[in-house]
C-alpha cells in the first residue's frame, strides 16, 4: 500500500504491506495488521465500536499471533478537529 501520488511511488521505502485480517458482516469493523505481527489497527465507522467489539477483534488478533502489550486505545468523539 502507498499513499503517494503515482509519480512519486519510485522512491523506496514508501510502500508498506498490511493484511485485512477480519470485517465484520456488516463491515463496520475492520481487523488490518501488519506481516511479521508488528502493527496492528482496529478501525470501525463509529467512534465507539463498543467493548464486545473490540474485545473480540483483539481475541482474533491475539489468536494470530499479535501481541496486544503495546497497544494504544484512542478515544474518538465523532466530531472534526480544527
Amino acid at each position: 500500500m502507498t499513499f503517494l501520488p503515482e509519480g512519486l511511488r519510485w522512491i523506496p521505502f514508501t510502500k508498506g504491506d498490511y493484511w485485512v485480517l477480519r470485517v465484520d458482516a456488516d463491515y463496520r469493523t475492520a481487523l488490518v495488521g501488519g506481516p511479521g505481527c508488528r502493527y496492528l489497527w482496529l478501525l470501525s465507522r463509529t467512534p465507539d465500536p463498543g467493548d464486545a467489539t473490540i474485545k473480540d477483534f483483539l481475541a482474533s488478533a491475539c489468536s494470530q499471533g499479535y501481541a496486544l502489550d503495546d497497544l494504544i486505545q484512542t478515544q474518538h468523539t465523532g466530531r472534526a478537529t480544527a
